[in-house]
């Protein structure tokens, strides 16, 4: 959590850093492209803002593996019991 948080920071940082050099340009095609700048740097902190926000109901990778290993052994299990049961 801390890396994004660092993240937000920067994107934050460097969008206000483009704004105020939007805001001392005196080229109108630097005007315009730091302006483009600070409002694309904005929305990307604002989108890492918003996924950290989110709660994470979806089970990580780890977690998936684990539920596939328990059905797997499960199954066998089950096999097992059934072959027992013929003998």
């Amino acid at each position: 959590m801390k890396d994004y948080q660092a993240a937000l920071e920067k994107l934050r940082t460097d969008a206000a850093d483009a704004a105020l050099i939007r805001d001392l340009a005196t080229d109108r095609a630097k005007r315009e492209m730091f302006d483009r700048l600070a409002k694309h740097l904005s929305q990307l902190a604002d989108d890492v803002e918003r996924a950290m926000s989110e709660p994470n109901d979806k089970p990580s990778r780890v977690d998936q593996a684990r539920q596939v290993v328990e059905e797997y052994a499960s199954d066998q299990r089950g096999l097992i019991k059934q072959l027992g049961k013929s003998n």
